[in-house]
């Protein structure tokens, strides 16, 4: 038997109850928990630091850190739009 394909979505619980909710919980808080440990790595390296929080499930790990974010899902359209004025301005 093959695990389930998962539609991301937001969970409550730390722990799963059944196969679903402990294949969110391990993919959101093993993300979560992953991010929080790089930080506070280079934290310790370089002092304070500001963490951008990019891609469009932005929303659903933010949450979860244990650190402040700029949160920004949508910032890799603001930098195409953002070149493809400035391509066409400079026509």
């Amino acid at each position: 038997r093959r695990l389930p394909l998962v539609k991301l979505e937001a969970t409550r619980t730390f722990t799963g109850n059944d196969t679903r909710t402990s294949i969110l919980t391990g993919c959101l808080d093993g993300a979560a928990m992953e991010a929080n440990g790089f930080v506070s790595a280079y934290r310790k390296k370089y002092g304070p630091l500001t963490v951008v929080l990019t891609g469009g499930d932005a929303p659903l790990l933010s949450k979860r850190f244990n650190f402040s974010i700029f949160d920004a899902p949508d910032l890799v359209l603001y930098g195409l739009n953002a070149t493809l004025r400035y391509v066409l301005g400079s026509r």
